[in-house]
């Protein structure tokens, strides 16, 4: 009866009614089965020891929570106190209120008063440039002349406009987008009455002009540009230390390593303003306090070092950059804000793989890091902004996961479109690196992340392993002769490794506890007493953990090992929870997650955190990872209340999360 019963409850098929692609698929005797195996390996993964480990980092935050209650109301009366001081001090200065009622009036100026600047400015930089050309014959640039004349064009624009710049900068669409859209500046700080003040300002703003005209015949307008615009950024990121981590991300591979030491830490500074003021929380959750110890450990590790004055500022720029995951974890709370960031690493992403593209169909790569010899089929390896292909390809691998996310995540199939293109020329852009460490990543990220979005994407890893067979029919032989020689010992980048691999061994052996200290100049000063016959000179390990077991001691590398499980654990308890599920942020979740462990995993055959630049995008993923589950479980409608009532500004300052 019970047979007959199942297939009175089966849909007629017979009747010309069409079977869906689902039902073929699971009505299928092997893929049937497959399903059902891929589903009793996550139940039994759940449920073992490993499984129940990483998944209770949930549980772990709320023992976490009752050790620190009593710092917690200790700490609150504290800041209160440090609030008010502050407060009394910062509120009635008068730098600030000048600052502030400045902004104020540029905002309610007319265009037409802004056209009389540029005008003035355009003019003088054109006559300086040609005094100096045809007059004094001294060496000048082109663009110099180009910026006068962009000035004095830009001046006729403005003078058509009867508006405010307050007015225009609402009403355009660009400045909108860019401002409102991308930067997440609200329109009330935009906003400003109109107010009729060009008599006034008109003569101020002729004369600034000028003065700025003028100045071009000392320093470039190049610089007088880049200065201007810098302070701006600085008025920005007072405002919105938000806004400052979008800015960061975007220009990143652009920036010089002092120019983003700078930004950060002018972003930092704007952040503990807003939190001695009460306006930013400050969140602590077991992840926090791993990475805070790992920090202060390196930041030691400069202080006393083999490398001495060169290891203290290594160390410090390497705990500024740290500061950036802290940064990212707190200020970014919301859904709309992780977007806007990792919009701004796609938007970066995507500059730099167009040009690494570039260099390869114009010739512009480079053939000293390959053996060309091995690889004479290889013209060579593109760099992009980066200098270097290993760390072109470590860029990369941090941030195509992200473009696939955007993908996954966009709503609009334009947006799907523009995303995916990003992730397709990230793709290529890696290939051509020739990084076999960065392909070996980029496997790994890809199995993580397949697992992740869902476990029964295992039948495409199976698939896979099964057409192992058949790639050197569909991959061009470089990319197979290439692969294939991981490990091969006569390829001289890899016995280059090895031999340094041995070397730093042999100094972990005698400072297995202390380390020699942070820095490259550490590691340069003490390997060569180290290191094998051939081989005595090296920048650093070319390995990541082989680097910090030197730099640090076996206590410095267990930090940051520990650091990083914890950082697995609070991403998998929230991929299996219903809040991941019922928001969009688990895609981007995901993506930093896999883009962090791709690295790691690279991190077996380089050190990857040689380039700053690197270093940095390294924590501020780690951080936006951190973010996204933080703004799905704050965004998710059964636990928003609660959520609001711990992030009142009346508040502690730091908030330890309760999940």
């Amino acid at each position: 009866m019970k047979i007959a019963d199942d297939i009175k409850k089966q849909p007629n098929k017979k009747n010309g009614e069409r079977v869906g692609f689902r039902e073929l698929i699971t009505g299928s005797l092997i893929l049937g089965g497959l399903i059902k195996f891929a589903d009793f390996l996550n139940v039994k993964l759940a449920e073992s020891l490993t499984g129940n480990m990483f998944s209770s980092y949930d549980a772990a935050t709320q023992r976490f929570n009752g050790y620190f209650e009593k710092i917690g109301a200790v700490q609150r009366r504290l800041s209160g106190r440090i609030k008010r001081f502050f407060l009394n001090g910062f509120s009635g200065s008068v730098i600030l209120n000048a600052f502030s009622n400045s902004l104020h009036v540029m905002l309610a100026m007319p265009m037409r008063s802004w056209g009389i600047g540029f005008l003035s400015a355009g003019l003088y930089t054109v006559a300086i440039w040609m005094l100096k050309y045809f007059v004094l014959f001294s060496d000048t640039h082109l663009i110099d002349f180009g910026i006068g004349a962009a000035a004095v064009l830009i001046s006729l624009l403005l003078f058509l406009s009867k508006k405010t710049l307050s007015a225009e900068l609402c009403s355009s669409r660009i400045a909108g987008f860019v401002l409102f859209r991308f930067l997440g500046l609200r329109r009330d700080d935009v906003e400003t009455d109109d107010i009729d003040n060009s008599r006034g300002t008109g003569a101020a703003v002729l004369l600034a002009g000028t003065a700025v005209g003028i100045l071009t015949y000392f320093v470039s307008p190049i610089y007088i540009f880049v200065g201007i615009a810098a302070l701006l950024a600085m008025t920005l990121i007072a405002h919105s230390p938000e806004s400052g981590l979008v800015i960061i991300l975007l220009v990143l591979p652009f920036s010089p390593t002092m120019g983003l030491v700078a930004l950060t830490s002018w972003c930092a500074l704007c952040w503990v303003m807003k939190l001695i003021s009460g306006k930013r929380t400050l969140k602590i959750e077991p992840v926090d306090v791993w990475i805070m110890v790992f920090g202060i450990i390196y930041l030691a590790g400069g202080i006393i070092s083999a490398g001495r004055t060169a290891s203290f500022k290594h160390s410090i720029v390497f705990f500024d950059f740290l500061l950036g995951y802290f940064m990212m974890a707190n200020l970014i709370r919301t859904g709309v804000w992780v977007k806007r960031c990792a919009v701004a690493i796609v938007a970066g992403s995507a500059l730099v793989s167009l040009y690494g593209v570039y260099e390869y169909l114009f010739g512009l790569t480079e053939t000293i890091w390959q053996d060309t010899e091995m690889f004479e089929n290889i013209s060579g390896r593109v760099v992009s902004t980066f200098g270097n292909p290993n760390v072109l390809a470590e860029y990369l691998l941090l941030t195509i996961p992200i473009a696939l996310s955007l993908v996954f995540a966009a709503k609009k199939g334009w947006k799907k479109l523009a995303s995916f293109g990003v992730f397709g020329v990230g793709m290529i852009c890696l290939a051509l690196t020739w990084s076999r460490g960065a392909w070996l990543g980029l496997i790994i990220a890809g199995l993580i992340y397949l697992l992740m979005l869902n476990h029964r994407t295992l039948l495409l890893i199976f698939g896979g392993i099964f057409s192992l067979p058949f790639l050197p029919y569909l991959l061009p032989q470089s990319i197979i002769s290439r692969f294939t020689s991981i490990g091969n010992l006569a390829d001289t980048s890899t016995s280059y490794r090895v031999n340094i691999w041995k070397g730093a061994l042999n100094i972990a052996r005698d400072f297995f506890i202390s380390g020699v200290g942070t820095g490259n100049q550490a590691f340069v000063t003490v390997y060569p007493k180290y290191s094998l016959a051939g081989i005595e000179g090296a920048p650093h390990s070319h390995n990541l953990y082989l680097q910090l077991l030197v730099e640090l001691g076996i206590f410095g590398l267990l930090l940051f090992i520990g650091a990083m499980v914890s950082f697995s654990r609070a991403n998998f308890s929230f991929y299996r929870s219903d809040v991941s599920a019922k928001t969009g942020h688990r895609y981007i979740s995901i993506g930093g997650f896999s883009g962090v462990l791709a690295v790691l995993a690279q991190g077996m055959t380089d050190y990857v955190w040689y380039n700053y630049r690197i270093f940095l995008l390294f924590w501020l993923l780690v951080g936006l990872t951190i973010a996204s589950r933080r703004a799905g479980i704050f965004e998710n409608p059964i636990r928003a209340v609660k959520r609001i009532e711990d992030c009142s500004a009346d508040r502690a300052v730091i908030d330890i999360i309760t999940i």
